[in-house]
């Protein structure tokens, strides 16, 4: 069967809608019309990043409207053990949007940016709307183009690792690109599970699940065991990514303080990326069995 044009409509949008019809416009309406010029009762796809997707069919259209009528409608339900990886801040903007794009391909649930000792540039605090807007649309366009149906939340946690390893966070720190404000979900009793099994309260969001399998990725000559795919299953995974240059002594004290189990990736040396998404690899693998 040829793969259809899929095309993303915010989750509210759908709500809002006749029964039976969607309205496409902005930026989506226009790569329907103009850059693919779909001719009248073609079937496309749309998606709005929660799960949801439909088959419609093009019933009339305008110069910056597509009026959809729907033939079918389903429902995607999340993954049970969502995979949420936690990186460090790094300058360059490309290797960012690449992984962003096969974090979607792979269905990671949430992408957690942090502020490392050893991160070669700051967050952007000034601006940052914008240039989570601008993530946003890389998944929504790689999710048009592999067909996925959920989106990551994206988050900047202005606070570093106290942010997200602690019980005393202030949520209203943690900025997310939201699909849609309203579907934001935080869940402020979830429990951090490490791998020597020690439960504390923890705030974290957007994970519907009840424990959590906290890990950090350090190489070291101390760390020697490699991340097994048991560390994906039964429950949330949080996996902590340093930059290139590493964990600082104080970040690393302060995992295992938490008790935070540590894992090596092998002998390679692999940059931030490579290493985000071999997990993310690791994931989908475990997920399977």
């Amino acid at each position: 069967m040829t793969r259809l044009n899929s095309f993303y409509l915010q989750a509210t949008k759908w709500d809002t809608s006749p029964k039976g019809y969607f309205v496409l416009d902005g930026q989506e309406a226009k790569h329907l019309l103009q850059v693919l010029r779909t001719p009248l009762l073609e079937t496309v796809r749309i998606f709005d990043g929660l799960g949801r997707s439909a088959l419609c069919i093009l019933e009339e259209k305008d110069k910056k409207t597509a009026y959809l009528k729907e033939i079918s409608q389903t429902k995607k339900e999340r993954t049970p053990c969502p995979l949420r990886l936690a990186v460090a801040w790094t300058k360059n903007t490309s290797r960012k949007e690449w992984f962003l794009e096969k974090a979607v391909e792979f269905g990671v649930s949430e992408i957690v940016f942090w502020q490392a000792s050893y991160s070669q540039s700051s967050l952007p605090f000034k601006g940052q709307d914008a240039w989570l807007e601008k993530c946003r649309e890389k998944c929504i366009q790689a999710a048009k183009q592999c067909g996925a149906v959920y989106l990551p939340e994206i988050i900047i946690a202005e606070n570093g690792l106290a942010e997200l390893l602690t019980s005393d966070i202030s949520l209203l720190s943690i900025n997310t690109v939201g699909l849609d404000s309203d579907a934001v979900n935080l869940d402020t009793d979830t429990a951090l599970l490490t791998d020597n099994a020690e439960l504390s309260t923890s705030n974290t969001p957007i994970l519907p699940s009840n424990t959590v399998n906290a890990c950090f990725l350090w190489e070291s000559n101390d760390c020697h065991e490699i991340l097994p795919l048991t560390h994906f299953q039964n429950a949330q995974s949080l996996v902590f990514i340093g930059p290139e240059g590493g964990f600082s002594p104080d970040e690393v004290r302060f995992f295992q303080e938490k008790n935070c189990k540590s894992y090596s990736l092998g002998k390679n040396i692999l940059r931030w990326e490579t290493a985000a998404i071999h997990c993310a690899g690791l994931w989908m693998h475990a997920q399977e069995l």
